[in-house]
């Protein structure tokens, strides 16, 4: 998607991203409460050790950024715009030096995400593959997924809830100085292929094998041929981020593969034909 209009999304990710940052960095100047700003980055700033030979998990603090694509980089400049002018005694040059200090800007890395309320498939690539299966679907042919790339498709319900969390820290913090600016990752732990959660999708749905194996096939292959390079792993560890947010005696659950899916795909067929 960001191939096809790359000078906007750009613009949307980087350069909004700097007025954004020096709007925050004006007004901490003349506020008596100093604001943040959170930032929204992919794990794809990462290749997969596919150049840089560093393999995942990977670590806010400790991992290099290396992005393959297009995407990977406006996002990482996006990074690059919040430390640059909100959090200046952080380095920028990708070797993943990220301490904890002082500023305003809070960067949170995500996989793949997809909702639970949404009306068109397309809205997120962790959905987009039952598409061949809606009765509005004239194709043929077997369609290839990938069966190569590991994926790890996270809810915005409970990125949402992690947000919530680091807010609720920097407005009245729980822990003196637990929390603070800096990178954080918050990525469901439920690993799979877009073949094998197609496969998991089609059985919560009911959906014959026989229908299934007509429709679709995975490709193990290697990267999606006619699309934008991209990383097999981008696997985030998120142990800062609970560290930071969390008491010894508490945890954070992810919902599960098999209910995450069973909600976003509510109402199928019917809920996804208006679009």
């Amino acid at each position: 998607a960001f191939e096809k209009n790359a000078e906007v999304s750009y613009k949307l990710n980087v350069e909004s991203t700097k007025h954004l940052a020096r709007e925050c960095l004006r007004l901490g100047q003349v506020e008596e409460e100093k604001p943040f700003l959170i930032y929204l980055s992919t794990s794809y700033v990462f290749d997969g050790g596919a150049i840089s030979e560093d393999f995942p998990p990977y670590h806010p603090s400790k991992s290099k950024a290396h992005p393959l694509n297009s995407y990977g980089q406006s996002k990482w400049d996006g990074e690059c715009a919040v430390r640059e002018i909100l959090n200046p005694a952080v380095s920028c040059d990708g070797d993943g030096s990220d301490e904890k200090i002082n500023g305003q800007g809070i960067v949170v890395r995500v996989p793949l995400l997809y909702g639970e309320d949404c009306l068109d498939l397309k809205e997120s690539p962790a959905l987009e593959m039952m598409n061949v299966f809606l009765p509005t679907n004239e194709e043929s042919s077997q369609k290839k997924i990938d069966d190569w790339a590991m994926r790890f498709p996270t809810n915005v319900e409970d990125v949402a809830k992690v947000l919530k969390m680091m807010i609720d820290q920097l407005v009245i913090p729980s822990k003196s100085g637990s929390f603070s600016a800096g990178t954080y990752h918050v990525a469901s732990p439920y690993g799979t292929t877009k073949y094998h959660l197609a496969l998991l999708q089609a059985k919560l749905l009911n959906i014959s094998l026989d229908s299934v194996e007509k429709k679709i096939v995975g490709d193990d292959s290697g990267p999606p041929k006619n699309s934008a390079p991209r990383p097999q792993c981008t696997q985030l560890n998120c142990d800062d981020t609970w560290n930071a947010l969390l008491t010894n005696d508490e945890s954070f659950e992810f919902v599960t593969l098999n209910k995450g899916m069973e909600k976003a795909l509510t109402g199928f067929p019917d809920r996804f034909l208006c679009c």
